[in-house]
């Protein structure tokens, strides 16, 4: 390696890093945005005040209920902030979701580092910090970061048991705390990824298994601190208590699961999704085990085999379980970021040395690359939609995400891997920014849960309140008081009858049915306007809740719309309500005007075709078809064929159908003939390499060898 190499390895290590670093400030800049809008959040975050006003660290209480539907190591660790900061808001709650976070990034790397090399672990930092749902996760104080941090202690304590600088036998109690610390902060749901994280282990690498003592203390360990909270709870309540509690809260749960509408393959479809930006790396890496130049190293091998098949076990377990959500998949976010880091360096070097892989790897990493530029193409066009006075900073967030895919398309022709990834992450370093430090803090297109309830609290004061046939633990949080939920027009009567001067809070779909009891509106938010959308509704917020009807659903999200405040006794003030905010779209944006232009961009990338291959004759001073001629004849080729099944043309659906065949099956006779002009594949592992220059040295001493014979052999023969 000469020295020009060596000091471009050093700025690409250095600029590795200062991206690194900048993203890790993701975890914590305007963390106190958004408001609160989750109901699980709520839920954590009213029990751990609870805890800190009531003095009680044992038994969990939410809206004047015991509350044991979840384990309490979030409820203590959000109440020791609280204690610490001596006021609770959402800096303070979601400060330890925020290092829990960090700390997992951290983990991870020093994962990979012991698995594969410190590259690879600098690497696997920058994937995880940089993966939009672990980022939401750090940033919200629900169950899942606690559960992801537990699983990712758990992953580095089984890889220093197995492939640690020493065989250390007692990490595996250590291993038996982590997995207890899982079962306090999501419960029994922590052995879907420890117990195949160390089956596998124990099949792969049979030579570090511990004695049997070992794993019957691990085992003591878990059971024991496991247990003791249900021991303390039973001591303070009684067994009976607790049990009606706890088979309350489990059919609960085993009713969602039995109504959810997912299907069993509800997690393969969400993958891209979950590891986004980094989706098609990161698919790709879950395949990494099969790929040609790791199947030759076999150690190596079945490291990227412990991580796959604790990946595909975990996902297995959960596609069992009836209630899926996409959160469930946070705790493998690390471990698929070690897996893309391994993968990416595999690729790196592979379009180094030009290896036969060399053309796949291309394609993927253009993909990848895509996938920035449409991201950023996304961000912007919603500027158009935005009239909240944001238009500046989505497009910049948007430029900032094209500039780097496009740079990044720049650096991977040029060979630069370590560029072309620098260039990705500059561009969602800018697009993060922008969005947690200046969109969401501005982020007006949905009411402000913290300000409508402040309007609430000074119109009803102190006065009792109920919810009349639903529930909305958000309200909890934002109206500082329990809010019981009444069913029945008989119980919404005797709540009346008992409290004359109480509130009523409904939903618009039920307010007629609420108006016979408590006539008087006091207060509402109007329903906010089904807009016609260009594209499937997609809602901002991350619902927690399986496939619902729309009513349902947003009362788990928090969302204030269309709800009323009732009172039932004397009421001469008019209704008030709340100044909310509608999106006005410009009346010429239709669907039939972006169909146009959809159709018009097809026509003009069909139509460059031409217009490249008649430069590139002129170049060559004959009549000459690139191949980048046929890469915009299938790119045109699919769009046209998009546009006419919009239109529902026969002839454009048949005309166009047959050219991309033509146009696919010509690229595949060009790429087929130059991957067979590339020469053999080389071994690019350590062993295959200490083998050949082994084999070279062999065969240099047996020509060696062989030129002394024949120089003996001739000076013996006589003059």
């Amino acid at each position: 390696m000469n020295v020009m190499t060596r000091e471009s390895d050093s700025f690409s290590v250095l600029g590795l890093i200062l991206v690194t670093l900048l993203a890790w400030g993701l975890f914590f800049v305007r963390i106190e945005y958004p408001e609160l809008k989750s109901v699980h959040e709520a839920r954590v975050v009213v029990t751990a005040d609870n805890m800190v006003r009531s003095g009680d660290w044992i038994v969990p209480m939410f809206n004047d209920r015991i509350r044991l539907e979840k384990p309490p190591l979030p409820y203590w660790t959000v109440a020791l902030f609280r204690s610490m900061a001596g006021f609770m808001e959402e800096k303070v709650f979601r400060m330890p979701s925020a290092l829990l976070g960090l700390a997992g990034v951290l983990m991870a790397a020093a994962c990979s580092s012991q698995l594969f090399d410190r590259r690879t672990g600098l690497l696997t930092a920058l994937f995880v910090s940089l993966t939009l749902s672990y980022l939401i996760e750090s940033r919200s104080a629900e169950v899942d970061i606690y559960l992801t941090f537990t699983v990712t202690l758990s992953l580095l304590i089984v890889s220093t048991i197995f492939w640690g600088a020493e065989r250390r036998d007692w990490l595996w109690l250590l291993l038996g705390a982590s997995a207890a610390l899982g079962t306090l902060a999501k419960g029994p749901v922590v052995f879907f990824f420890v117990v195949p994280m160390a089956v596998w282990a124990f099949w792969l690498f049979p030579d570090r298994r511990p004695r049997v003592g070992w794993l019957l203390g691990a085992l003591l360990v878990v059971a024991g601190l496991s247990l003791l909270w249900p021991f303390l709870l039973i001591h303070r309540l009684g067994l009976e208590t607790v049990r009606q509690v706890w088979f309350s809260d489990l059919l609960r749960n085993v009713e969602a699961g039995v109504n959810s509408r997912r299907p069993f393959y509800f997690y393969l479809t969400q993958f891209p999704l979950a590891t986004f930006p980094w989706s098609v790396a990161a698919t790709a890496a879950v395949f990494l085990p099969l790929w040609k130049e790791v199947r030759p190293d076999r150690i190596l091998q079945r490291k990227t085999l412990w991580l796959t098949f604790t990946i595909m076990a975990a996902v297995v377990c959960f596609s069992f379980v009836g209630k899926k959500k996409i959160d469930y998949m946070a705790p493998l976010l690390p471990m698929t970021g070690i897996l893309t880091a391994a993968a990416w360096e595999q690729i790196s070097r592979n379009i180094q040395q030009n290896a036969p892989s060399y053309r796949a790897n291309q394609i993927l990493l253009v993909f990848q690359s895509m996938i920035i530029v449409l991201a950023g193409l996304a961000v912007a066009g919603y500027a158009v939609f935005d009239p909240f006075q944001r238009t500046v900073w989505l497009l910049t967030a948007g430029a900032g995400l094209v500039s780097g895919g496009v740079a990044s398309l720049g650096f991977l022709f040029r060979k630069n891997v370590k560029a072309l990834l620098i260039a990705q992450t500059a561009g969602l370093l800018v697009a993060g920014y922008i969005l947690f430090g200046f969109l969401l803090p501005q982020e007006d297109v949905r009411l402000s849960p913290a300000r409508f309830c402040q309007m609430a609290r000074q119109v009803i004061g102190d006065s009792p309140i109920i919810y009349f046939e639903g529930r909305d633990d958000t309200l909890v949080y934002h109206l500082r008081r329990p809010i019981l939920s009444v069913f029945g027009a008989e119980n919404l009567q005797d709540f009346l009858h008992k409290h004359p001067d109480g509130f009523v809070i409904v939903r618009g779909d039920k307010l007629s049915e609420a108006r016979l009891w408590a006539p008087h509106i006091v207060f509402f938010y109007p329903q906010e306007k089904k807009k016609d959308i260009l594209w499937p509704s997609l809602h901002a917020s991350r619902f927690d809740e399986d496939d619902q009807d729309w009513e349902t659903l947003v009362e788990e999200a928090g969302n204030y719309s269309g709800l009323f405040f009732l009172k039932a006794g004397d009421w001469q003030a008019p209704p008030y309500e709340y100044p909310s905010f509608e999106a006005v779209f410009p009346p010429w944006l239709t669907w039939e005007l972006m169909w146009v232009v959809f159709g018009l961009s097809a026509q003009t990338l069909f139509f460059l075709r031409f217009f490249i291959q008649w430069i590139a004759s002129e170049k060559a001073g004959q009549s000459v078809v690139p191949v980048v001629f046929w890469w915009f004849s299938l790119a045109g080729g699919l769009m046209l064929l998009v546009y006419s099944i919009y239109r529902r043309d026969p002839v454009f659906i048949f005309g166009q159908s047959a050219g991309v065949f033509i146009y696919l099956r010509n690229l595949w006779l060009i790429y087929k003939q130059r991957w067979a002009e590339v020469p053999s594949e080389p071994n690019l592992s350590l062993e295959g390499t200490e083998r050949r220059v082994s084999d070279d040295q062999k065969n240099d001493g047996q020509s060696n060898q062989h030129e002394s014979c024949r120089t003996v052999a001739g000076d013996s023969r006589p003059q």
